[in-house]
């Protein structure tokens, strides 16, 4: 883009305006803001948008032609729009991992009383066990004496 086309495009630009002018013209900024439906969007939205200006600007500045500096952008924005998490994607997220989180330690606990019971149940059979046999070998041993 040549000084000459910015500047006729600068003097049409409304004071009242507050875009970034990435682009030669306030009014070619904004009708593809309003047919890409991203007119009135702002925060992180708005600073993609103007990326992808800045990004066309680049291109065609070292003589990329249109429409392959528009096909880049497209692209650009395309595999933004399919692979970049935004903040409420992170924050959609977050809140599912959370509640994932929090139905793990509810089956720990429940597990963990589970085990307590099979540990206690256990040990309670291991005694009886240990202790019938203890009676056993002393009736045993008791028998053996009578006989000797």
């Amino acid at each position: 883009m040549n000084g000459r086309a910015t500047q006729k495009c600068a003097s049409r630009i409304p004071a009242n305006c507050r875009q970034s002018h990435r682009k030669p013209c306030c009014a070619i900024g904004s009708l593809v803001a309003n047919v890409t439906g991203l007119a009135g969007i702002a925060g992180p939205m708005r600073h993609t948008v103007d990326y992808l200006y800045s990004l066309y600007d680049a291109l065609v500045s070292i003589n990329v032609p249109n429409d392959k500096a528009r096909a880049v952008v497209d692209a650009m924005e395309r595999d933004m729009a399919t692979t970049i998490a935004t903040k409420s994607d992170l924050q959609l997220l977050r809140s599912e991992l959370h509640q994932e989180c929090t139905l793990i330690r509810q089956e720990c606990a429940l597990i963990r009383k589970d085990m307590e019971i099979m540990a206690a149940t256990i040990s309670t059979t291991i005694v009886v066990r240990t202790g019938s046999m203890l009676v056993v070998a002393i009736g045993l041993l008791f028998a053996a004496l009578k006989l000797t």
